[in-house]
């Protein structure tokens, strides 16, 4: 009888944990955000470069209002993807770059390292970098946010190379109490 009413109560507990999984899945939401910069043609092999976009409007609010919830009950909000790609000229790719670090910004916060990557694939036109797992609620709470880009030039640039960048913040919030 004993192991029955064990048997009994992992079963309860199992399908509660996973309602909880799933209820927890609820409360998550992405806010993408996409922007663009330019790196200048004829830079110097050897040059470092710090680009920063043009200030984007986060538009929390707007999405926290769609997801049925505020900004004061955002728990946390994660980088989860960052990615760039080469828009312009259509035969530039990221062999010109060692490496690239992007950072965030926003008026009253520090600037702060979100995601790089130091090996490029050769012959590459699209990248993804490797996110820190550090908080966003700061950033992405407020206003508008700027991204800069670092990095060190590997080879001569002819050419305007033109650069988008797509992120992907991961928000975890109380929903509806939830």
């Amino acid at each position: 009888m004993k192991k029955h009413l064990f048997t009994i109560a992992l079963a309860i507990l199992s399908v509660s944990c996973s309602l909880i999984d799933k209820l927890d899945d609820l409360t998550k939401f992405d806010i993408p955000y996409d922007t663009s910069f330019e790196v200048k043609a004829a830079l110097p092999i050897g040059t470092k470069l710090n680009i920063s976009t043009p200030p984007v409007k986060t538009n929390s609010e707007e999405h926290f209002d769609i997801n049925k919830t505020a900004k004061n009950l955002v728990e946390e909000v994660k980088l989860s993807e960052l990615t760039l790609e080469i828009t312009a000229p259509d035969d530039a790719n990221f062999d010109f770059l060692k490496s690239m670090a992007v950072y965030i910004s926003a008026e009253g916060l520090e600037e702060l390292n979100i995601a790089s990557i130091n090996a490029i694939p050769s012959g590459t036109k699209k990248i993804s970098l490797v996110v820190e797992d550090a908080d966003l609620t700061p950033y992405i709470v407020g206003d508008q946010i700027t991204f800069r880009a670092e990095s060190v030039t590997d080879k001569l640039t002819t050419q305007n190379i033109s650069i988008s960048m797509h992120s992907v913040f991961r928000v975890d919030a109380k929903i509806l109490g939830l």
